[in-house]
């Protein structure tokens, strides 16, 4: 069997020994004594430390496999400190990046986030040369369209529109007055007479004048959008409440009940006086009395005891 022969140090003391390879092995750095020569006494143990080999024959440095291991992994693995060392800030969890979120949520819009918006948004007029959709409709605001994209007729104007009315430049539905050629303007006379007509014990109730139908006319109205009542009031007053009216109907009938106002609202004359010609106001014309109708006088108010007496009695039409 070979031998070899090294400078083997234990505590730092030089020792020539002569090495039986069958005795000794160098496992990984380690010396393992197998047996020999005053070696006995030391049995199979495993001297890590105390037998490490410094050196040999060719000064190459033996390191045991304890310190080998530990230094790979060193060199592969990032300690603690290395991590502490680290710029935390750098890194956002999802915990913190939500929370982040959730403080610019909650904040006070109209104090720190947005104050220029809050600002734009309650300016009357944040955009030169628009308006807010709240201003429509409104007073200061401007008009909105209906269905058919036009202007609502109450946003026009003051005033009752009727489909007979013009609107004025005072922004109010007028009716058209009288004016020159092609004006419609029908005078259609009641009563006239030499003498005075007298209503014998007058009625509370609507009754046709001086209780007959006789004075019932046919007039053609068809253009006309207003009427009134003109009455030439002779000697007796009627009662307190006593008044003539001017009523319509489409059809001629000899039941007064059948006959309704000519106007949109009463045209009519209180005759409580005497000697004295009195005239209604002109009133809008009910739609369907604009047509060719008939006309009746009728009275109400009487207290069936006094007898009211008249001259000229007319109704105009315009």
């Amino acid at each position: 069997m070979p031998e070899y022969r090294s400078k083997v140090s234990i505590s730092g003391v030089a020792v020539p020994a002569l090495l039986d390879a069958a005795h000794f092995e160098i496992v990984s750095g380690k010396v393992r004594v197998i047996g020999g020569v005053g070696m006995a006494d030391h049995g199979n143990e495993l001297h890590t430390p105390d037998m490490a080999l410094a050196t040999h024959d060719h000064d190459a440095t033996y390191v045991n496999e304890a310190d080998h291991t530990k230094a790979a992994h060193d060199a592969l693995n990032i300690d603690a400190d290395t991590l502490d060392g680290l710029d935390s800030t750098a890194l956002e969890t999802p915990a913190g990046a939500q929370a982040k979120v959730d403080t610019h949520k909650a904040a006070d819009v109209s104090a720190t986030v947005h104050p220029n918006a809050n600002t734009h948004m309650g300016a009357s007029a944040p955009h030169s040369g628009h308006e807010m959709t709240t201003n429509k409709g409104v007073a200061s605001g401007y008009a909105s369209l209906d269905s058919g994209s036009k202007v609502p007729v109450a946003q026009l104007g003051t005033g009752t529109p009727d489909g007979t009315k013009f609107l004025r430049d005072d922004r109010s539905w007028q009716t058209a007055g009288g004016g020159g050629g092609g004006t419609t303007y029908i005078q259609l006379d009641l009563l006239a007479q030499l003498a005075a007509a007298t209503w014998s014990n007058m009625p509370s109730a609507v009754t046709f004048f001086v209780a007959s139908h006789r004075h019932v006319h046919k007039v053609d109205l068809t253009g006309c959008t207003e009427a009134r009542l003109v009455v030439n009031k002779q000697a007796t007053a009627g009662a307190a409440t006593a008044k003539l009216i001017l009523r319509y109907s489409t059809s001629f009938s000899t039941t007064v009940g059948n006959y309704s106002d000519v106007g949109t609202s009463e045209v009519s004359v209180a005759i409580n006086v005497i000697n004295n010609v009195l005239a209604s106001a002109w009133i809008p014309l009910a739609p369907a009395a604009k047509a060719d109708i008939f006309i009746a006088l009728v009275g109400s108010g009487g207290n069936g005891a006094l007898d009211p007496q008249f001259g000229n009695i007319s109704a105009q039409f315009r």
